[in-house]
């Protein structure tokens, strides 16, 4: 899946079906919520950027529990000031 969302995207294929972004592709197209989406694209554009990501997704092995755990380690560290989703943990106050 990660697979096909990085060629989409390389040859701009949602933009020839009259999608404007990829999100929407994925959401009309593919019929994913929008956090599977949001998070699949996320690990697709960081396996474009991460070659040995890409290797280990492609890997039939064990291929969706590594999604989930990519997607964990992309979430927690992407900075706050990009994120829109709340913090993975939230700190209780120790009184």
């Amino acid at each position: 899946m990660v697979e096909n969302l990085i060629e989409v995207e390389a040859e701009k294929i949602h933009k020839l079906l009259g999608i404007r972004s990829m999100f929407l592709y994925c959401l009309e197209v593919m019929n994913l919520s929008d956090p599977v989406a949001l998070s699949l694209i996320a690990v697709a554009r960081k396996a474009v950027a991460v070659p040995a990501l890409r290797g280990a997704l492609s890997d039939k092995r064990s291929r969706r529990r590594r999604q989930v755990e990519w997607s964990r380690i992309l979430i927690l560290r992407t900075p706050a000031k990009f994120s829109t989703s709340q913090p993975a943990h939230v700190p209780r106050n120790r009184f």
